[in-house]
């Protein structure tokens, strides 16, 4: 498998440099994230989240979950929806003391509900 990195703000643009689809782009960010991602892990004591445009039969938007001291992602959900973080959080986040994400009102209350007060960084 041959991996390529290009700067570019979504995929679509990436399809664009590589002239191919965006979905086709997505497609084969999938299969690669897949071997990457590692589920069903516990979360580090200190994470970053960030919502990316995709496309699942979950919605348009996923969520990545990273390791915010080394940068490497550990998780993505299928959407950033309220119930889907928090009950993600509250099933791995167990030694979460730090979150660092936007202040989206979902983000907020979800991390609220499933961490209680962990310390939040805004990106």
């Amino acid at each position: 498998m041959r991996i390529r990195s290009i700067k570019a703000k979504n995929f679509k643009e990436v399809g664009e440099v590589l002239r191919i689809s965006g979905s086709t782009v997505i497609r084969r960010f999938k299969e690669v994230a897949k071997n990457e991602m590692k589920t069903g892990v516990r979360l580090p004591k200190a994470i970053a989240i960030d919502e990316y445009k995709g496309d699942t039969d979950a919605g348009t938007y996923q969520l990545i979950i990273a390791n915010a001291v080394t940068h490497e992602p550990i998780d993505i959900l299928p959407n950033h929806r309220k119930e889907t973080i928090k009950n993600y959080l509250y099933q791995y986040g167990t030694d979460v003391k730090m979150v660092v994400m936007d202040m989206n009102p979902s983000f907020k209350a979800a991390v609220k509900q499933a961490l209680g007060r962990p310390l939040v960084i805004a990106d």
